[in-house]
């Protein structure tokens, strides 16, 4: 056990500060624009990336992260391991929900039950190896699991906390009216149009500089540029790239680019026939043209990748994107040794409007597939009904999905997605399944990165639980009057945003 060096690592968090906030302006509001709508502020009810681009800016976590995915501190100033099975986390002091209650302890620790216990709950799989959380003092946490985590701190840089008592008076209600300690508290919220937001006058880290914040969910891409260019929006997401250059070019607007966590990807749905065969799934792999996709649909911004981990993240194998590069030979040679010369017919469903190209990118696909005998029947559908329909396994075929990365860490994409005890797993494998385990077992940051390496190279290559695609670079729209640094995540962190004077 490194004990050592995981005191040294985030230990040096403590020193560390949250972005200082700009010294206040006079009144100011900004509008964000969102592609998809949004059910619930709540992760353990939505535990998804666009809820969370509002919700971030309610709700504090433990830890975030930074430009370059480095863990920062937030409502916790440090961790250390204790033990092969125990942190500790020493708390920020002095901190107050908006509804005046106050942070401390028993505020994590309840954070924590809630976050294994509350009905229908979308966050077990970050805390349910939690045995023990003990509380020596008001402001020092210490968890106890089942097996090492020597990614427990990573986990509580994407669970809010939440206030105690008014969250057990809510329940399921906590989603449309969140109390959090983070910068900004929910003012007005009409379901699938607008959220509005204004600035905590008590927030630990300042009262921000921008004093009202308006989400505007806005579905087609169209619209969302039209809104940036005509001056009735700051700030849209999930840029199209097709309008790049005309944003960076006008006057009123400009464009911010990022390094992103954002790997599309082509799910593989419930197991049936011919997509139980590994060779038909490499089929599927070998039978996209991902290098014409990015440079013609998604005009370069995008890196083409294989496997479940993250290009920005330790144990991704850089040499193996290139294993799948386009061979429609080999893939009709893979289809007719499973027993498929002639192809086959399979469904294929995408969103349309919620990520960059999605529409456009699935028919591409669809077209490529045609090409060596695979039929593709496309489906399109509204985001909410895609997730619901694709989380409850009632979407066979193929899916086009992006996935993220909300722990900074390799084990996400398995522990989601092809671990067999994991929260969707739709392809298994017993070798990636050991591999995995043991892994999630091993403290030494070194070997731990070693065999995710090892599980990376044999899931891509024998497994190909996915159809490995690319990933998309974050692209942003923002008034040039709004000064703000994106982060990898695809959450819209406004600590430090500012408005030119």
């Amino acid at each position: 056990m490194n004990v050592v060096r995981y005191v040294i690592v985030l230990a040096a968090l403590a020193v560390a500060a949250v972005p200082p906030l700009a010294s206040a302006q006079g009144p100011s509001s900004i509008t964000v624009v969102v592609p998809a709508d949004i059910r619930s502020l709540d992760k353990a009810v939505e535990n998804l990336f666009n809820s969370a681009i509002v919700g971030s800016n309610i709700l504090d976590r433990l830890f975030q992260f930074d430009e370059k995915m480095r863990l920062q501190p937030m409502l916790a100033l440090s961790a250390k391991t204790v033990n092969d099975r125990t942190w500790e986390f020493k708390l920020r002091q002095g901190v107050k929900f908006q509804n005046g209650e106050p942070f401390d302890a028993q505020t994590v620790r309840y954070t924590v039950d809630r976050a294994k216990n509350f009905p229908r709950s979308a966050l077990p799989y970050l805390v349910r190896d939690i045995t023990s959380v003990e509380t020596p003092d008001p402001y020092t946490v210490r968890m106890t699991t089942g097996t090492p985590d020597p990614t427990l701190p990573n986990k509580f840089a994407w669970i809010d906390i939440v206030p105690p008592r008014y969250a057990e008076q809510a329940g399921l209600r906590f989603g449309e009216q969140p109390v959090g300690t983070g910068p900004y508290r929910l003012v007005s919220w009409a379901k699938g149009s607008e959220i509005v937001t204004e600035a905590n006058p008590n927030y630990w880290g300042g009262k921000p500089t921008i004093a009202r914040v308006v989400y505007r969910i806005v579905p087609e891409p169209a619209t969302r540029t039209a809104m940036l260019l005509n001056g009735e929006a700051d700030l849209i997401t999930n840029l199209d790239p097709d309008i790049v250059d005309r944003l960076a070019n006008s006057p009123r607007t400009k464009v911010v680019r990022g390094i992103g966590l954002r790997r599309m990807l082509l799910v593989i749905g419930p197991l049936q026939r011919p997509l139980d065969d590994v060779r038909i799934r490499q089929a599927l792999n070998y039978a996209v043209d991902r290098d014409t996709i990015i440079r013609t649909i998604l005009r370069g911004y995008a890196r083409k990748t294989n496997g479940l981990i993250h290009s920005i993240i330790a144990g991704h194998l850089n040499q193996l994107d290139t294993y799948y590069d386009y061979n429609p030979a080999k893939a009709r040679e893979l289809m007719a040794a499973a027993g498929y010369p002639g192809g086959f017919a399979v469904d294929m469903y995408t969103t349309v409007g919620t990520f960059p190209k999605d529409k456009e990118t699935a028919e591409a696909i669809a077209a490529q597939y045609r090409q060596v005998g695979i039929r593709v029947n496309l489906i399109t559908m509204e985001w909410g009904k895609f997730f619901a329909q694709l989380n409850t396994k009632q979407m066979r075929g193929l899916s086009y999905m992006r996935y993220g990365n909300s722990i900074g860490d390799p084990s996400e994409g398995y522990f989601y997605s092809v671990w067999s005890k994991g929260v969707r797993p739709y392809v298994t494998d017993a070798r990636v399944d050991e591999m995995f385990e043991k892994a999630q077992s091993t403290v030494d940051p070194q070997r731990r990165i070693s065999l995710f390496r090892e599980m990376e190279r044999h899931a891509i290559t024998q497994v190909a639980p996915q159809i490995f695609l690319f990933e998309l670079e974050n692209l942003f729209g923002l008034s040039r009057r709004l000064n703000w640094t994106p982060t990898p995540e695809e959450t819209i962190n406004l600590r430090g945003a500012t408005l030119a004077r």
